[in-house]
């Protein structure tokens, strides 16, 4: 093709980018990308570095994107209730959960075959971890999906089963905002259980829980092992930007040395990364520190605050965690599919009716109210 016709074809895509931005109501994704650094972010890219393995646990060279990516999970870390907690930047919460289970299948297998402990509504990548990895998942009921997962349920699905046991609790279902509760689920298996592994999906509400609330859903809690949360949902950046936090030296489980052509170690899923995302997430992180974040959040939960009410005042059922930036409503009727799919939104048939869910973001103010309008 020539190079004209090429550009004629990325500005039509352009083009649907961008009428698209604001109707994404029912996608956890940003309509717009806030960074603060876009020129630096040009000039890195030109360079392509590559940020292999696990910057927390190797000396890194001074004034390089490995150095500000260990400085970025560092301060991370602290905010979640471990400074000396490894980690880095992943693909997405995807990569996080098949780290979290890979590292607690490497760390418990000598005590037996682990089998895994999840929510109905968990991500579908907890089931596409389990079966990367050969572990075999229980779920709560399909009747329980409005109930987090806590340690009455944990109790009823693991019986008189005598194995190691792997608990993923997510931190804002992506269906429902629901949040698994942690404190219960930690107590039942310390008291319970001696062979343990907790790892926090917190895809969506990390930010929003871990910088917000006095009760800390975090590292804070021995029994947590490892957290996976996004920041290219509500951190408002780029695809991929991921991050992944296990206890300090747990990734020597997984560990792979590749002395044959280069004098480093990798403890990652995938290896080579892009350096120049967590440079940059680490400048947008120190610019706008803890303040700006929860700034940002508390501006994104009174949008959805608005929205309640507006549901309120229609008879509306729903369902919301206040810490989280998500609405999970309930009609009689189904929204017509030209309706769906203006507005990227889906239904799930439910016994209450139709379900669908709602994600807020600072720029969606005008579809939150011509959504509202067509119920």
């Amino acid at each position: 093709m020539k190079k004209r016709d090429i550009k004629t074809e990325l500005k039509k895509v352009i083009k649907r980018e961008v009428k698209a931005s604001k109707m994404r109501l029912g996608i956890p994704q940003p309509p717009l990308i806030q960074n603060h650094f876009l020129r630096e972010m040009t000039k890195l890219l030109r360079y392509n570095p590559n940020n292999i393995g696990t910057t927390t646990r190797m000396m890194t060279s001074e004034d390089s994107c490995r150095k500000l990516e260990k400085r970025l999970i560092k301060k991370l870390a602290g905010w979640f209730g471990d400074p000396d907690a490894d980690g880095y930047v992943t693909s997405g919460s995807t990569e996080g959960n098949i780290m979290g289970l890979w590292i607690a299948r490497e760390e418990l297998k000598k005590y037996g075959k682990p089998i895994v402990i999840a929510h109905k509504e968990s991500h579908y990548s907890i089931d596409k971890a389990c079966r990367i990895l050969d572990l075999e998942l229980f779920k709560t009921n399909t009747e329980n999906w409005k109930e987090p997962l806590n340690g009455k349920l944990l109790k009823e699905i693991i019986g008189d089963k005598k194995r190691p046991v792997i608990c993923v609790a997510t931190i804002g279902h992506t269906s429902t905002g629901i949040i698994d509760d942690v404190l219960s689920i930690s107590n039942y298996l310390k008291e319970n259980h001696k062979h343990i592994y907790l790892h926090l999906d917190a895809a969506i509400g990390g930010l929003f829980v871990t910088l917000t609330e006095s009760q800390k859903i975090d590292f804070s809690r021995t029994e947590v092992q490892s957290i996976t949360f996004d920041f290219h949902k509500y951190g408002l950046f780029y695809y991929p930007s991921g991050i992944f936090m296990c206890r300090k030296d747990l990734q020597s489980k997984i560990i792979n040395k590749i002395d044959e052509y280069v004098s480093i170690f990798d403890d990652t899923l995938i290896g080579s990364r892009s350096g120049t995302i967590p440079a940059i997430m680490w400048a947008n992180i120190e610019y706008l520190e803890k303040r700006g974040l929860i700034d940002r959040i508390d501006h994104i939960i009174k949008n959805k605050n608005i929205f309640i009410k507006e549901l309120v005042s229609k008879k509306v059922r729903y369902i919301s965690e206040e810490r989280m930036p998500v609405v999970c409503f309930f009609l009689d009727k189904k929204i017509p599919d030209n309706t769906e799919l203006k507005y990227r939104i889906h239904h799930i048939k439910r016994p209450e009716g139709y379900c669908y869910t709602i994600f807020f973001f600072p720029e969606y103010s005008d579809s939150y109210t011509n959504l509202l309008k067509s119920l």
